[in-house]
């Protein structure tokens, strides 16, 4: 996952370890302390939430409408709602994210294998709908950092509420009002809203959480 914030192409890695980008796909390390890095001992979803909270800071200095965001591999729904279950092992999914973070993503890669379908988890789909990458949506849904933030900290409620204002004052409907849920799910629902999702499953968020002539359009 990359993207270009102004003029710094931020990659993941430079999230990890104090690393820049001289050239687009090549790595040096960086003489200077960066605030971009936000690894730490901390479990993996405050990890995760620390670095996605960091893009969306560059995205704002930066003056993008949205997340620029391009992805080489994605995360299915499936994949997104074992994570916010707990059912996936966070000590094994942060050494994998150091390791393939030293690949060279650049080639052509397969296509993943079909899944079988899964409906979203609601606050998911809700808060995902606002941070959807270029081209994600017909709409222009400006960034409201404090959705996230109130997903990091675990007020399921308070970000709902925030991100139903937000879709409703970009023009979509949302069927809901808001989400009373609290504590580790929200919050590794926050930190999930980092991984990229296929393009494919775009419309299973629409139709998940927004009045069904909303979620039809494409």
């Amino acid at each position: 996952m990359t993207g270009s914030f102004g003029e710094d192409w931020l990659a993941l890695r430079c999230h990890l370890e104090p690393v820049e980008t001289p050239r687009r796909g090549h790595f040096a390390w960086s003489a200077n302390a960066t605030n971009d890095v936000q690894w730490s001992e901390a479990p993996l979803p405050d990890v995760l939430s620390a670095i996605y909270a960091r893009r969306l800071i560059r995205a704002e200095k930066a003056g993008t409408s949205s997340l620029p965001e391009i992805a080489r591999c994605y995360a299915s729904v499936a994949d997104i709602a074992a994570f916010i279950a707990s059912e996936t092992d966070d000590a094994l999914l942060a050494d994998l994210v150091w390791g393939l973070s030293l690949l060279d993503w650049s080639a052509d890669m397969e296509p993943a294998p079909t899944q079988a379908e899964c409906a979203p988890p609601a606050l998911y789909a809700l808060l995902k709908l606002c941070f959807l990458p270029r081209g994600g949506t017909d709409e222009t849904i400006p960034l409201v950092p404090a959705i996230h933030h109130r997903a990091a900290v675990g007020d399921g409620a308070a970000a709902s509420q925030l991100a139903v204002r937000r879709l409703r004052a970009s023009g979509l409907a949302p069927a809901l009002r808001g989400i009373p849920l609290r504590g580790e799910v929200v919050q590794r629902t926050g930190a999930a809203l980092l991984f990229p999702l296929y393009p494919r499953e775009w419309t299973c968020l629409r139709e998940t959480v927004l009045r069904p002539a909303e979620a039809s359009r494409a």
